[in-house]
């Protein structure tokens, strides 16, 4: 796995965590769990999460807010955590493609 070079990659946690990976050599990158409310969670850790999105090349979009990027970055065995947003379950990575692999699913 390689992160863009792009700078929106430089600034994204997550492009942040990839480009570290991949610079001590690749590997384990680190483990996510999905949960249905983030505010326990930034109680604890003393910060927001933050917004997270892909585009499909059709415009659709998914996003969701995380939280816990930067930690992974020191730990890949410290889990982050993420919240879909809601209206976006048929583009969970999960499900997002149809069975050709190529094509988005539509709402």
């Amino acid at each position: 796995m390689q992160v863009l070079d792009h700078p929106s990659a430089d600034k994204a946690p997550f492009g942040q965590a990839v480009r570290n990976r991949s610079q001590v050599g690749g590997g384990w990158m680190g483990w996510c769990v999905a949960v249905d409310e983030l505010s326990p969670f930034e109680e604890r850790l003393g910060r927001k999460a933050v917004p997270g999105n892909r585009k499909f090349p059709d415009g659709q979009e998914l996003t969701w807010e995380q939280i816990g990027i930067k930690g992974l970055i020191a730990d890949p065995q410290v889990p982050y955590l993420l919240r879909w947003d809601d209206g976006t379950d048929h583009l969970h990575p999960s499900r997002a493609y149809e069975k050709d692999g190529l094509s988005p699913r539509r709402a």
